[in-house]
C-alpha cells in the first residue's frame, strides 16, 4: 500500500517509470499472445457469457478496441 506522501503526482511518476505500457494500436499490431503486457486506456463495455468476462478497452489511439478475455474463475 502506497503511503499519502507517495501519492504526490512526481514521486509516483518516478516511482512507476520503469513501468512502460503499450497503446492499443502497438498491441494490436503485435498481437501478443498469452504474454503479460500493461496497456492504460478506458473500458467501453463490459459482457459476462457463462465464466468469461469480455473487456473492451479504448485509448484513442486508433479506432479499433482490445478485447480482454476474463476468466471469472480464475481472477483474483
Amino acid at each position: 500500500m502506497l503511503r499519502s506522501s507517495l501519492l504526490r503526482p512526481t514521486l509516483l511518476r518516478r516511482y512507476c517509470s520503469f513501468i512502460s505500457s503499450l497503446s492499443v494500436k502497438e498491441t494490436l499490431r503485435k498481437m501478443p499472445v498469452n504474454d503479460k503486457i500493461l496497456v492504460q486506456g478506458w473500458v467501453q463495455s463490459v459482457r459476462k457469457y457463462k465464466e468469461l468476462y469480455f473487456v473492451d478497452l479504448i485509448d484513442g489511439t486508433c479506432l479499433d478496441r482490445l478485447q480482454i478475455v476474463i476468466d471469472a474463475n480464475n481472477s483474483k
